[in-house]
């Protein structure tokens, strides 16, 4: 098969979940032997993130930066050029009218669930989006990260459960190896960990007013670690600026660090697919306090200390447990990480994409859809 493999999403040195989950599993096909003729399509601020290509493969990097440039011009462009068996798209920015047979990466349902916790610009492009894409019937399937966003999935586009395949993330070389910067965060004093994209649904604001109510009964402090996204509006009162560390970015060395030294990971948030943090942390056996919502349930079962969703109040009773209660704790999150090292890893995730794009296009050909999807 010749196959197209769209990157272009990955644009940031600093790169989000979603960024991080194509260069890991773009660079972990690298290292497949594979009998297709592969094409990988990249963003011009992302190439640097793909490393060890196979000098079979071709490269073809974007001459535009503008995401709505690149997905309604230039990659309708190269497809046609190429004229591929099969188009395999990273992101939910799919060109629309797309007529070769593909198959799309979509992590969860937010743009449905919680639009108002998004930007307008990804509201207004990705819903209409999606929504004409499922009815396209070049569409030969579906990936994402768990049963529950499947399930969303199939909720809100009504999209058939055959068309749509779970395969889960993995965690990083870099965080299952000592990072760089260690024995540095190894000196700051006990500190709860949040990690991820500083945004209105990640509700690091319900984590800061659960620590307010403990601050006073613990000498435990708090680091933030991510970079700033849209409608983020966190505010730490002047009481509690000592105790919080607000870092930005950090690069993965020093990431890991901070989840192998935290005396909890905190994730609060109000929706996700799947969370690589969730995973992350208990690759490296660190506790975790996390929200009660289903994906988080599905990935980690027992391994978490959970708290009723955008309750503060229990969210606090977890991170005093978590306090006086370290032999449960620790024996949760050993028990989590068992389970994450041997079912979340990007080479198994890299062989499911494969796969399942294998199993896509021999169904597509099964339902003999060429001659409603013409190739013009």
């Amino acid at each position: 098969m010749r196959i197209v493999l769209d990157a272009t999403f990955v644009r940031n040195h600093n790169v989000t979940g979603i960024e991080r989950h194509i260069i890991e599993s773009v660079n972990a096909m690298f290292k497949i032997k594979l009998s297709h003729e592969m094409t990988l399509l990249i963003h011009p601020n992302g190439k640097e993130k793909f490393i060890n290509v196979p000098p079979e493969w071709n490269v073809k990097i974007s001459p535009f930066k503008n995401r709505l440039l690149m997905d309604q011009l230039w990659i309708p462009h190269v497809i046609k050029t190429i004229s591929p068996d099969w188009v395999h798209l990273n992101t939910m920015g799919i060109p629309i009218g797309l007529k070769y047979p593909f198959s799309m990466v979509v992590h969860d349902a937010v743009p449905f669930v919680f639009p108002d916790t998004i930007s307008k610009g990804n509201k207004w492009y990705y819903r209409p989006i999606l929504k004409s894409t499922v009815r396209n019937p070049c569409l030969g399937g579906i990936l994402t990260v768990s049963k529950f966003s499947a399930s969303e999935l199939m909720n809100y586009l009504s999209v058939d459960h055959d068309l749509i395949k779970v395969v889960h993330s993995g965690v990083s070389d870099a965080f299952l190896r000592e990072g760089a910067l260690g024995n540095q965060v190894e000196r700051l004093p006990s500190y709860f960990l949040i990690v991820g994209t500083l945004e209105p649904r990640k509700n690091v604001q319900l984590a800061i007013r659960a620590f307010s109510e403990i601050a006073g009964l613990t000498d435990i402090n708090m680091i933030i670690v991510g970079r700033r996204g849209w409608g983020e509006n966190m505010q730490i009162g002047d009481e509690l600026k000592e105790r919080i560390k607000v870092t930005g970015f950090v690069a993965d060395s020093e990431l890991a660090s901070y989840y192998r030294n935290a005396l909890a990971l905190i994730f609060p948030s109000m929706y996700e697919g799947a969370g690589l943090p969730l995973i992350e942390a208990l690759a490296l056996g660190t506790p975790v306090i996390a929200s009660d919502i289903p994906p988080f349930r599905e990935i980690a079962n027992d391994g978490c200390i959970f708290f009723r969703s955008n309750d503060h109040s229990d969210l606090a009773r977890a991170m005093l447990q978590v306090t006086r209660d370290s032999e449960l704790v620790k024996s949760r999150a050993m028990s989590g990480r068992e389970r994450i090292l041997r079912e979340f890893t990007w080479d198994r995730n890299a062989e499911e994409v494969i796969y399942f794009i294998e199993e896509f296009y021999s169904a597509y050909q099964r339902r003999n859809l060429a001659s409603v999807c013409c190739k013009t």
